[in-house]
């Protein structure tokens, strides 16, 4: 919990200072950058999903415990 907690605090302060950066270039910047942001953690979920997917087939369970 105090991990997420970190970097839902970095957020607040990194993406309204790189939102203003942005948009002093252009106006629709920071929707870009937010798209571009969200697709990528988008990706990486489904490649994170996938691995967990295919250890589960093996026999091994997603969460690390023994399987019933």
């Amino acid at each position: 919990m105090g991990l997420s907690n970190s970097f839902m605090s970095l957020g607040r302060i990194a993406g309204p200072l790189w939102a203003g950066f942005v948009f002093d270039l252009n106006l629709i910047y920071p929707y870009i950058s937010g798209a571009v942001t969200m697709l990528i953690g988008f990706i990486i979920s489904l490649i994170w999903l996938k691995g967990d997917k295919s250890a589960s087939v093996n026999g091994i369970s997603a969460d690390h415990s023994t399987p019933n």
